[in-house]
């Protein structure tokens, strides 16, 4: 029937929006969890936890390496994000 056939299109929109939204956030897809998500877990467990100042940051490391090839990988990332911004993609 028509309503039935409605009803399967609403559950099937709800079901993309809601899988579209999973996949904006870059740590779900591996670690199953949001970044938000992280950082009040992290919050939660870290003795400074209840300071206002207390924020999580992500950074990279590295010590006596060439670090060349990481400098144009995050330049060529930063223009890929410049350029799908541009055109509307995420």
């Amino acid at each position: 029937s028509q309503k039935k056939e409605e009803e399967i299109s609403v559950f099937r929109d709800k079901k993309l929006k809601s899988e579209l939204q999973e996949r904006k956030s870059p740590t779900n897809f591996l670690f199953k969890e949001t970044f938000e998500q992280q950082s009040e877990r992290l919050r939660k467990a870290s003795i400074f936890g209840t300071l206002k100042t207390w924020k999580l940051l992500k950074i990279i490391v590295k010590s006596g390496d060439d670090l060349r090839q990481e400098q144009f990988a995050m330049q060529l990332i930063e223009s890929m994000n410049q350029i799908f911004k541009a055109n509307d993609i995420e």
